[in-house]
């Protein structure tokens, strides 16, 4: 098999920009590891320069966090529903949030239950609380950072795919938690469809660790957690565990072939879209993307798209109109502008919510279904 995918220059995503244009191409490789999971082989300098973007103050999240757009709040307030029906009440409770991005999770859950005390450690948080009862510490998760505080739950929402050792990580948050009865949420973005479809959108320079169910499953327990409770929806798994004192003897790593499927899909799909973006253009036909994704992105680039007068690039969230893809020279627009909605071909790139922009585009906006396709199959 296959063990290693290597792209040799992919664009560091960095979300949408103000202006047009990649402003860096950087070599992209995965591998399987003894570890069990999908890991990037990346550079000492590469990764040191990721980090340094995160400790910056002019960030810009690859996806904003709740309390930066509409969209953005309204996945917030999923996940705060999530850590209900996962957990039940939070009350009387102290807090550990790890990656937050910003206090909107805390201020709703301080809001929603009676809390003890909240604590959220993020590089790249740029928020102060003026809550006595929130404690912000800006910088990486660690179990000194926080000075042998105990927690009796934790929220790590995409957080274990950015670490370098989620081993390690794990081990942390097991050490922070009250033992035997303390709890975290997990929230981990699983890649088997999208690498069984070559889904470019599960490939960022960011993303460190890539997990399936089953590897997720694994790694959890090998640092002596239990598991609990489980929601999967748009390819992400948020998994309730419990800490124990009792970590699995060893872990099962067992490569499942993805690296080969996702290889040999990629190649596929960049002609497939190719030959339909040369069909569509010989007809004169107008081509709609919805979802201004890293994965589109990434796929433009490789077709060497920058502009062409029949594609329009929208999104749902309004924080990205009239800002670019930085593949493409033209603006984001918005899914209710006409040029979108009088669209011959809609093509659905962010694949992970694919069922409903599909039923948005049908229901709400009357467009045929002979008219929609997927980006990536």
């Amino acid at each position: 098999m296959n063990k290693k995918l290597k792209i040799r220059s992919m664009p560091l995503w960095k979300g949408t920009s103000e202006k047009p244009g990649i402003e860096a191409l950087i070599p992209f490789e995965i591998h399987w590891n003894n570890n069990g999971y999908i890991q990037q082989i990346i550079s000492s300098e590469n990764q040191d320069s990721i980090f340094e973007t995160y400790d910056n103050d002019d960030y810009e999240f690859i996806t904003n966090p709740p309390g930066y757009s509409e969209w953005a709040n309204k996945l917030g307030d999923q996940k705060i529903n999530l850590i209900s029906y996962l957990h039940g009440s939070l009350d009387h409770k102290e807090i550990l949030e790890i990656g937050g991005g910003s206090l909107y999770t805390a201020k709703k859950i301080l809001g929603k239950f009676d809390i003890k005390k909240y604590t959220l450690v993020d590089p790249a948080i740029k928020e102060e609380s003026s809550d006595e009862k929130i404690d912000v510490i800006k910088g990486y998760f660690n179990f000194n950072i926080l000075q042998n505080k105990k927690f009796d739950f934790a929220i790590c929402f995409s957080v274990l795919e950015h670490v370098p050792d989620p081993t390690l990580f794990l081990a942390e948050l097991n050490k922070v938690l009250l033992p035997k009865r303390g709890r975290a949420v997990v929230e981990i973005p699983d890649i088997e469809r999208q690498f069984k479809t070559g889904d470019l959108n599960a490939l960022l320079h960011e993303h460190i660790s890539y997990f399936t169910r089953k590897s997720a499953y694994e790694i959890i327990q090998f640092c002596g957690f239990n598991i609990i409770n489980e929601f999967y929806a748009n390819d992400t798994l948020n998994i309730l565990i419990e800490a124990t004192s009792q970590p699995k003897e060893n872990i099962i790593a067992e490569d499942d072939g993805l690296i080969d499927i996702i290889s040999s899909k990629i190649e596929s799909n960049i002609l497939r879209i190719k030959n339909i973006l040369n069909t569509e253009r010989t007809n004169n036909k107008k081509i709609a993307f919805h979802g201004a994704c890293n994965g589109l992105n990434t796929l433009l680039y490789i077709l060497d798209v920058h502009t062409d007068e029949n594609i329009i690039i929208a999104d749902i969230d309004n924080s990205k109109t009239n800002t670019y893809l930085p593949s493409f020279n033209k603006k984001i627009v918005s899914i209710n502008d006409e040029r979108y909605l009088t669209a011959d071909l809609f093509i659905i790139s962010s694949m992970s919510f694919y069922s409903e922009i599909n039923n948005f585009l049908v229901n709400e906006k009357k467009i045929p279904q002979e008219k929609i396709i997927p980006l990536f199959i």
